[in-house]
């Protein structure tokens, strides 16, 4: 039997290395009322009409707290590119994520995943000329 990974891809200590999309499995359920008891049953099509992407540089910022948030239309839309996500590139940096239903009543944000920007170095090409005498 194999050990978990304690790190796994995506987490803080693992972060995802310019990622291309975001993608998600939608909710089946509601959560159990805060006074306990049976939760209604889910109505997806009445209770979810679209998501919200919040994303987040690490640095000087708390979860639940996104400076760039994109709305997902469709309550059958389970996956969103980056770049649509952000309306451009991200500058290079360590950043997190989370997604949330929107509809009659949103939903609270999800756990977060980690991921980096990273742009490569350039690298020069090899000198030309060398000999020995």
């Amino acid at each position: 039997m194999s050990t978990p990974n304690p790190n796994p891809v995506g987490s803080a200590l693992n972060p995802i290395i310019n990622p291309t999309a975001f993608s998600w499995i939608e909710p089946t359920a509601n959560e159990p009322p805060t006074a306990g008891g049976t939760p209604p049953p889910f109505d997806a099509t009445a209770e979810v009409t679209g998501y919200l992407i919040g994303i987040r540089a690490i640095a000087g910022t708390s979860p639940g707290t996104y400076a760039i948030q994109s709305a997902v239309t469709g309550a059958t839309t389970l996956t969103e590119t980056l770049a649509a996500a952000v309306g451009g590139p991200l500058a290079p940096g360590n950043y997190a994520a989370a997604i949330q239903t929107v509809g009659p009543e949103d939903s609270p944000w999800s756990d977060e995943i980690f991921f980096d920007i990273v742009v490569p170095l350039p690298v020069p090409l090899p000198p030309s000329g060398f000999s020995a005498a």
